[in-house]
């Protein structure tokens, strides 16, 4: 038998600081950095694998400006668009106020959300986030938004926002309110008014070149499926190669979140089917893994694909060696989840050792290319063994052994469990180590000794013969 001891990791000291600010000179720079030839930006480019980049909110919640998220784009450049992050998404409050009855400066004459131009001022005269998009577009990288339900605020409401294009208000479509946020409402598709509604707001974001939508407030628990798959088809009206990604705010009972995932997975590219997570305990997310695995890489919104999201990677203390971040990695790019990093990075001391578990091209390469991913089995509630094959030009599987238990174990996986034929046999390979470090046959199975709470081991079997 082939033993492998998983050692927790020393934590270091986290120098993800704030307060760098990027210069004209550097913006340039990047706009003619080879890194910007990884991102194919042609029209009509569809979502083949999950989404990867960057989120404000853990860090920032509505708290991120331009000049921040500029100094966060040049670190994303530097150091992760290399490895395929190419999102830099701008979570809740980008919006005056969060669009109050009151702030009539957060939306325009239709009642659609404007950037607050004292966090963007580059979007001062009615330019919304055009300009900022084109900064963030020059430098090879995409940009996101944070929506809220069907996009009629409170702000729109009290101004009675005439719908563009109709002879009918805001005030004639809005229906249920999110529960965690009450100045956003949801939309009475029933109305004639109500598609031209959604058409013109993300018609309007379109304009603008964004480039993911994060549509909040409206999955699981709050779910409204009919407002997901009309905001799915004004994004695809626009012909804007457009990420639909949505985040619920709560979750469900998890048979009932399969329910609804079957009903949309063919309109979305992602979806959360976990609570607001901020690191700690995974067994949900063990759970919710394996029980939407059937649903990893299915037919999404237009010719793309579509992925369970397993929420944002919890910054931890460090993405260079803490280890409850290499668990979560793990778990993360064996279930194919969208790689979505929310750290404050803009710091300009950051080395390329700090993302060290977030850039591992041998782990990326079990997200972006592997298929038919899935629990191989679990030891009682604390120890699970998942397997996906690599790639179609590939012969090989790969294997990760995880444990969330208080303490040590081992776990084991043999050829027969894993479909390989009897008499074989194959090179093991550390996929996180990028060494091989044995073989395995009908008689050694592949066996690994776990640490408690985040001992991991991920391989790769290749070679049998």
């Amino acid at each position: 038998t082939i033993r492998f001891t998983v050692h927790g990791s020393c934590c270091v000291e986290n120098r993800m600081m704030a307060g760098f600010q990027i210069s004209l000179a550097l913006l340039v720079a990047f706009a003619t950095h080879t890194c910007g030839s990884v991102i194919a930006r042609e029209a009509g480019d569809a979502i083949l694998t999950p989404p990867m980049g960057w989120n404000s909110w853990d860090c920032f919640q509505g708290n991120l400006n331009e000049s921040g998220a500029l100094a966060v784009a040049e670190n994303m450049v530097k150091y992760l668009l290399p490895a395929g992050y190419d999102m830099l998404t701008i979570d809740e409050f980008w919006y005056p106020d969060n669009c109050a009855s009151n702030a009539s400066d957060s939306i325009d004459i239709n009642g659609r959300p404007q950037p607050d131009i004292a966090k963007w001022p580059s979007s001062a005269g009615g330019k919304g986030f055009k300009p900022f998009a084109d900064k963030i577009h020059a430098m090879g990288l995409k940009l996101g938004i944070h929506t809220l339900r069907g996009s009629v605020s409170a702000a729109a409401l009290a101004a009675k926002s005439p719908i563009l294009g109709t002879s009918y208000t805001v005030n004639d479509i809005a229906t249920t309110g999110c529960k965690w946020n009450s100045n956003w409402f949801a939309v009475n598709m029933s109305h004639p008014a109500a598609q031209p509604w959604l058409d013109s707001v993300y018609g309007q974001y379109a304009e603008w070149g964004i480039d993911l939508i994060k549509n909040d407030c409206i999955f699981a628990q709050n779910d409204v499926e009919d407002n997901i798959k009309a905001v799915s088809a004004a994004i695809s009206k626009t012909q804007h190669p457009t990420v639909y990604s949505l985040s619920p705010g709560s979750c469900d009972d998890i048979s009932q979140e399969v329910e609804q995932a079957r009903a949309i997975t063919d309109v979305v590219n992602m979806y959360r089917v976990t609570c607001d997570w901020h690191g700690g305990d995974m067994t949900y997310h063990f759970q919710i893994a394996n029980a939407m695995s059937q649903f990893i890489d299915v037919p999404g919104k237009g010719d793309g694909r579509s992925f369970p999201d397993l929420d944002m990677l919890n910054p931890y203390l460090n993405a260079s060696t803490d280890a409850d971040f290499k668990m979560q990695m793990t778990l993360w790019a064996m279930a194919r989840s969208p790689l979505i990093y929310g750290a404050d990075i803009r710091s300009p001391s950051l080395q390329a050792e700090d993302f060290a578990l977030l850039t591992n091209p041998e782990v990326l390469a079990i997200t972006k290319t592997s298929t038919h991913n899935r629990q191989l089995k679990a030891e009682g509630t604390d120890t699970f063994v998942w397997i996906a094959e690599a790639s179609a030009s590939e012969t090989s599987l790969y294997v990760a052994l995880m444990h969330i238990g208080a303490h040590l174990t081992t776990a084991s996986v043999s050829l027969q469990e894993l479909g390989l034929p009897a008499g074989v046999t194959c090179t093991v390979r550390d996929v996180w180590a990028h060494k091989d470090i044995g073989t395995i046959n009908s008689g050694k199975p592949v066996a690994a000794t776990l640490n408690a709470h985040n001992g991991v081991e991920l391989l790769k079997v290749s070679g049998c013969k």
